[in-house]
Parts: structure tokens; sequence; C-alpha cells
């Protein structure tokens, strides 16, 4: 019989659940079309808030990523060890202070002009997400986008 001062379970014990991997790509799955729906719904995605922060996550997001386009993420860049890095640096400082699920996974379009498709997206954790998304709003790589073409 297991007390509350056994120590918890090896990683190893754990093993990967089917059903935790399929309810976690449901969600991601339901984000991703909520979040197409949005941008296709207001006349000018500059409109759309995806949080109350979105100005102060994209000036952070500029301060530590002044050159990194967001109208097509590389995701050679993002994940190389510098990147990494990078990444971490960020959303365990600002992400984390505007996102209170910064490190849930999510799907990202990789290409700003394409949708959810298996060749567009990558997996990145939600503060990534949200300071891509929301430069890209700001910055109105959105603009133009024919949403019902997209999706």
């Amino acid at each position: 019989m297991k007390t509350t001062a056994d120590p918890p379970p090896a990683n190893e014990e754990y093993g990967n659940d089917a059903a935790v991997e399929a309810n976690w790509a449901a969600e991601a799955f339901a984000f991703a079309e909520r979040h197409m729906l949005l941008l296709s719904s207001l006349p000018s995605p500059a409109d759309v808030k995806l949080t109350p922060n979105d100005a102060a996550l994209h000036a952070a997001f500029r301060n530590a990523f002044p050159d990194t386009d967001v109208a097509v993420v590389h995701e050679d860049a993002m994940k190389s060890t510098a990147g990494k890095a990078a990444w971490r640096a960020f959303l365990e400082g600002p992400a984390k202070a505007a996102v209170p699920d910064y490190a849930f996974g999510t799907l990202l379009r990789l290409r700003a002009a394409g949708g959810y498709t298996p060749d567009n997206t990558t997996l990145v954790s939600r503060g990534v997400f949200y300071a891509v998304e929301a430069a890209r709003n700001a910055e109105g790589v959105h603009d133009g986008v024919d949403w019902a073409a997209v999706a």
C-alpha cells in the first residue's frame, strides 16, 4: 500500500497514455479552430485581442526578438539550441507574467497567410503562440489575407 510518504513514481513508470495524448490533441485542434474563427470574423485582424496583455507581450517579444520574421516562422531557428535558450528565457519572464497557461502545448501556423494544416503547423508553448500572433496582429501581417480561401 502506498502512503503519502512514498516518493512519486519515476518518469519511466508513467509511459505514454493514449487517452491523455488524444485529449491534448483535441484541445489543441479546438484552440486552433477558435483562433482561425476569430481571425476570420473581424474586419481587421489588428482588432483581434488574444489576451488582455497583447501590447505588453508584443513589446517584450520585440525586445527579445527584434529581427524575428513573424510572417514566416522558421522552425529550425526557433528550435535550435540558441533559439530554445532564448525562447525559454522569454517564457520564464514576460510570457509567464502575461499568459496564465504559458507552458501549455499549442499549434502555431508557420506561415501567417496559411491555415492550420499539417505542413504549416508546429508545436509550441502557448506563450510563444501568443507572442507571435500578437506581433502578427499588431504589425499588420494578417492584413489582406483572404481568410475564406485559407480556411
